[in-house]
């Protein structure tokens, strides 16, 4: 068996995930790319289950619980509603953001302007002068 990242492994028959077998995965093709993600040829994996519509070619991991492909954001194995893929960036300790939003934990924030937020130590964040 040869282990890669993020908790992957595989041998000549499967890819595994924290030693259980990811179901569909192929495992000539298939890599983890950081943050718990995974991908093949054809499919892209959270955790070890199958993220519907992914589009594999261009998918990346952000870090931060972030990631994105051509058209969608991902928090975790969910789509963020509504985030830019071309202009996000995660910003780490679940925060962040596109050109015109600011988001925690892949849910849109209100209130917050993604041009002056800092993340902090932890989950901490400031939005110049408030605190979160």
């Amino acid at each position: 068996m040869h282990a890669l990242d993020s908790g992957y492994s595989k041998d000549m028959a499967h890819v595994y995930y924290m030693g259980k077998t990811v179901d569909g995965a192929l495992t000539m093709s298939f890599k983890s790319i950081g943050g718990g993600y995974g991908k093949d040829a054809m499919n892209v994996y959270y955790m070890g289950k199958q993220i519907q519509g992914a589009i594999t070619v261009s998918f990346e991991s952000l870090g931060g619980g972030y990631a994105r492909d051509t058209s969608s954001v991902y928090y975790l194995d969910s789509k963020v509603d509504g985030a830019n893929p071309w202009a996000f960036q995660s910003i780490g300790g679940g925060y962040g953001k596109d050109a015109s939003q600011f988001y925690y934990m892949g849910k849109p924030t209100n209130g917050v302007n993604p041009w002056l937020f800092q993340s902090l130590e932890g989950s901490y964040g400031k939005n110049t002068p408030v605190f979160f």
